[in-house]
């Protein structure tokens, strides 16, 4: 009768890629422990394994990430003969690498040092590992950077002063930790150039240089505009303004790149110029003088305006103004400065009223939000006012078919003006701002348009003739044309921009089809 073994391996994570192995047996076969196995694959696949004698494998260390094989081999001997018999039992492991850190060259920046570490295997917090750094051989506590996520640190001068080693310490989500030392040789370190800015605005253009100030430097080459132009050398002629680079060295691995800022340009002067209507928002224009390739920055009260970057600028409020150019040379020139007195304008108001149903026989009221101290006005196209023009309210008529316009004006106590305009379409019928009598059977667009309207007449199979024509806001006529072709094209050039106009179409007979607003940008 052939022996039978019965076990099952038992596999314990000790974490930090560490596993502890036993077995079970699960019938009475007598056993020779002697000859007892366990087989743990030494990679993913790899079909090779080591191998522990003995019935247990206490801190087996995994050095990859995956699947592991796992075979237990187990002998028995019957009492009665000398027949030897052995089984195996398997099994596998999802194993993690072992959390492991490394220090990458270090590149030498000025008297500071930058030092990058990786981590690997373990298990991550999050997305990182956390590291703390320590000054010293191992054992040290003193931390010079505390424990936190940022595998990189900056080594300041004042840490290189008492000593020369270091070591960095990893810790992952499970407390694995791993460490490494390393050292720094403060004779690497290069000191940053100590002039940075040659500024030749003022004079005649000469040469640059690099000021020698760190023992065992020499310079690799200089870079003008991502092209190298000289090397080996302290001091070159400048090619123009701008930044030169230039990387110096002690060793292959141990570098510095200085910048060095060059400015250069004819003198010029900056005068601001001012001419204004009145003294309200918007009637007041400042100007300088104008250089190509120049920047333009704008001050008020000494506070930098965002998004003024041309010569000319609107004062919006009272303060004093100045302007700081800066030209292709990379010089600055700073303006005389104004004091400017800013007068408020009106708030802008909508106008309230009819939009629909706009007939030649009835009267319609419009109005703007009243408001004390305000004087008002009103100037109207295609339109006669039934009574006084100088209130808040109007009542008028229109005089014919077509485009209006209605314009608001009111002034506050300074005699600052501002203006409300609407734009109306009379045809008689349901017609009205942004809802001009359209027909779904025909298309204008784009709208807005840009360099070309398009009439598509959809749902008709053999169109009659029919007429189009394009009105201002204030109702000239700025196009007209006959066709009878499904599709149309106005051309925009040559066209006022910003502004909107209404396209008319009508039927031969004059019957009105279609009326559209179209903003032309």
């Amino acid at each position: 009768m052939a022996c039978k073994i019965e076990a099952a391996i038992n596999k314990t994570n000790l974490d930090c890629g560490f596993y502890s192995f036993t077995y079970t047996q699960r019938n009475l076969q007598p056993l020779d422990t002697n000859f007892t196995k366990f087989y743990i694959e030494t990679a993913p696949k790899s079909n090779t394994y080591q191998i522990y004698k003995g019935s247990s494998v206490s801190r087996h260390c995994f050095l990859n990430n995956g699947w592991h094989r796992v075979k237990l081999v187990l002998r028995s001997q019957y009492f009665d003969s000398t027949e030897v018999c052995e089984n195996e039992f398997w099994d596998s492991v999802w194993a993690r690498e072992p959390l492991q850190v490394k220090i990458s060259t270090k590149t030498c920046s000025g008297a500071d040092v930058k030092i990058k570490v990786s981590g690997s295997g373990g298990t991550p917090l999050g997305n990182s590992y956390r590291y703390t750094f320590y000054t010293g051989k191992f054992g040290s506590n003193q931390v010079i950077r505390n424990f936190g996520p940022d595998s990189n640190f900056l080594l300041k001068s004042t840490h290189l002063q008492n000593s020369k080693d270091f070591y960095v310490v990893i810790q992952d989500l499970n407390e694995c930790k791993d460490s490494t030392a390393f050292e720094v040789d403060k004779d690497d370190i290069i000191l940053p150039n100590s002039k940075t800015i040659f500024d030749f605005c003022e004079s005649s253009l000469d040469s640059i240089s690099l000021n020698p100030n760190d023992s065992g430097v020499y310079i690799q080459t200089w870079t003008y505009k991502n092209q190298v132009i000289d090397s080996a050398v302290n001091r070159i002629m400048p090619l123009g303004a701008g930044f030169y680079m230039i990387k110096r060295s002690k060793s292959q691995t141990c570098f510095l790149i200085d910048s060095i800022k060059v400015m250069h340009s004819q003198p010029f002067s900056v005068q601001l110029n001012k001419t204004f209507i009145d003294s309200c928002q918007g009637n007041i224009k400042l100007t300088s003088v104008f250089k190509p390739k120049s920047f333009y920055q704008w001050f008020q009260d000494f506070e930098s305006i965002p998004g003024k970057n041309d010569s000319i600028l609107y004062p919006q409020q009272t303060g004093r103004y100045h302007l700081v150019i800066t030209d292709e040379g990379l010089c600055k020139r700073v303006s005389d400065s104004l004091l400017i007195t800013v007068l408020p304008n009106p708030k802008l108001k909508n106008i309230i009223g009819s939009t629909n149903n706009l007939d030649t026989g009835i009267a319609f009221v419009y109005e703007v939000p009243f408001e004390k101290n305000l004087k008002y006005t009103w100037y109207l196209t295609n339109a006669v006012a039934l009574g006084k023009i100088d209130t808040n309210k109007i009542t008028i008529k229109f005089k014919q078919l077509g485009p209006a316009l209605l314009v608001a004006q009111y002034s506050n106590e300074y005699n600052c003006i501002t203006q409300s305009g609407f734009p109306l379409y009379v045809d008689g019928r349901t017609v009205g701002l942004n809802q001009t009598s359209k027909s779904s059977d025909i298309l204008v667009y784009p709208n807005p348009a840009a360099e070309a309207i398009y009439i598509e007449l959809k749902n008709y199979s053999q169109p009659e003739k029919y007429s189009v024509k394009v009105y201002s806001l204030l109702g000239q006529l700025v196009y007209q044309a006959s066709s009878h072709d499904k599709q149309l094209k106005i051309s925009l050039e040559g066209w006022p921009k910003g502004s909107f106009y209404f396209v008319e179409i009508k039927q031969e007979n004059q019957q009105l089809l279609h009326v559209e607003k179209v903003w032309v940008d």
